[in-house]
């Protein structure tokens, strides 16, 4: 008689356990839901094959074990251990970069709603801080409540979608088809709208970092060798086609471009919603639903790192 499943896992889990040579430690706590929540705030495409990797191997190691199972033996250890750095290294820098980014869109939003306020760099450098503790102190005491919060911030990710991208369509000023695609203004400076157009890209790929994040929760998954790949592909695609719809409505409804790259708010997405809603309590809600959801890809990419 099979004994029964530890700490949560089926029979499937503790069968890819045994293949990988490890123990059950970790609970096995999420489920599609929460992690298909976890990997839709960290990311928004990927690659086919990190799935189908993963289906083979469900570790929470991720591309250290990965690089270990097929790099050649006599560079097994110090690849895996060189990617394994990279991996950590890039995950703490993302904190810091997304920290930065809540931080500085709540100076942004205080300053619309303030006008008498003062944007100073050492009260961003502070609410920075505070994110990025807020977010340890959360995994470090309330670590079993991430399934219940990912599922939460699911609903709030698609519900905050239509709250954002339906005012912008009703409310927001207007391009045209050819205005919208066939404008092109070179507002940084660069000697030439290729090489403009070539830095922009760095933003739009800045959505593509995080591609892994799940995958490092792999053995607090149920049913991880199965539910991980749906998650992940079902993340790209929810992601994928939300971020195209959004991005086709920006192009849309950005209004004059040197008003909003000039707010003082310092982020233009801020001045888009303001100019869309003429109101700051509006322009408000919508810019908080951006900050809780920054928010809790800061707690997933310290859940990350935990890993």
């Amino acid at each position: 008689m099979a004994s029964p499943p530890t700490k949560a896992a089926t029979t499937r889990d503790e069968a890819d356990m045994r293949m990988l040579g490890k123990t059950q430690v970790l609970r096995r706590n999420f489920r599609f839901i929460s992690t298909l929540g976890f990997a839709c705030t960290l990311m928004s495409t990927l690659e086919r094959r990190d799935c189908r990797t993963n289906m083979g191997s469900p570790t929470s190691g991720g591309q250290y074990h990965w690089v270990s199972e097929f790099a050649p033996a006599k560079y097994q250890r110090f690849l895996s251990w060189l990617v394994g750095w990279i991996s950590v290294l890039g995950w703490q820098i993302g904190l810091g970069s997304l920290a930065f980014i809540v931080g500085t869109v709540i100076q942004g939003l205080i300053v619309l709603d303030d006008s008498a306020y003062v944007s100073e760099r050492w009260q961003g450098t502070l609410l920075v801080m505070a994110v990025a503790a807020f977010s340890i102190i959360f995994n470090s005491f309330l670590a079993s409540k991430l399934p219940m919060v990912e599922g939460l911030v699911l609903i709030l990710h698609l519900v905050g979608f239509f709250a954002v991208l339906i005012p912008l369509w009703i409310l927001a000023p207007r391009f045209s088809a050819s205005e919208a695609f066939g404008t092109i203004t070179n507002l940084g400076g660069w000697p030439s709208n290729g090489l403009s157009f070539m830095v922009g890209l760095l933003t739009p790929v800045y959505t593509l970092l995080g591609a892994d994040s799940a995958v490092h929760m792999a053995e607090e998954i149920k049913d991880a060798s199965l539910t991980l790949p749906r998650a992940i592909m079902a993340s790209a695609s929810i992601n994928g086609i939300l971020g195209w719809v959004m991005t086709i409505t920006f192009c849309f409804t950005l209004g004059n471009l040197l008003d909003i790259t000039q707010s003082a708010t310092g982020y233009p997405f801020i001045q888009v919603f303001y100019n869309a809603t003429k109101s700051r309590g509006g322009a408000s809600v919508m810019t908080a639903i951006i900050i809780i959801n920054i928010t809790s890809a800061c707690i997933s990419t310290v859940a990350t790192v935990y890993r």
